[in-house]
C-alpha cells in the first residue's frame, strides 16, 4: 500500500478498500443536507452515556474541541465508530459539510446501520 501511495505502483484489480467517500450507492442512501444526518445521531447527556459505557473513571475529551466531556454536557455517540462529541462539536462539524468522524474517518450513522462492515472495490 505505501509504495502505491508513494506512486511506485498501481493496485491490484482485485483489491478490496474498506468503505470510503467513493461508494456512491452507500452515500445515496445515507442522508445528505445537515440537519438530516444530525437528527439519525441521538442526542444524550454525557452521564447517562457514561453510566451505560462502563468503560472506567478515566476523562474523556472531546476530539473537536479538546475539551472534557461532563456529566452534565450533551453529546452525541457516532453510530458506526462509536466514538463521543459534544453536540455543539459535532454539529458544527456536520454543519461544515463532513460525512465522516473527526478521528477516524467512519461514515456517520446511528448505532444499528448496516453501512458498517461494508467494502467496496476499487475501479
Amino acid at each position: 500500500m505505501t509504495l502505491y501511495y508513494l506512486g511506485f505502483t498501481s493496485l491490484p484489480e482485485d483489491y478490496v478498500h474498506p468503505l470510503s467517500a467513493t461508494d456512491f450507492s452507500v452515500l445515496s442512501s445515507l442522508p445528505n443536507t445537515p440537519s438530516a444526518i444530525k437528527s439519525r445521531i441521538p442526542v444524550v447527556k454525557f452521564s447517562s452515556f457514561r453510566k451505560s459505557s462502563a468503560k472506567g473513571e478515566e476523562s474523556i475529551i472531546c476530539a473537536v474541541c479538546l475539551g472534557e466531556l461532563e456529566a452534565r454536557h450533551e453529546v452525541r455517540e457516532l453510530g458506526n465508530c462509536c466514538h463521543v462529541f459534544h453536540k455543539g462539536c459535532i454539529d458544527k462539524w456536520v454543519d461544515m459539510g463532513q460525512v465522516t468522524c473527526p478521528l477516524c474517518r467512519a461514515q456517520l450513522s446511528p448505532k444499528g446501520s448496516d453501512e458498517k462492515g461494508k467494502a467496496i472495490r476499487l475501479m
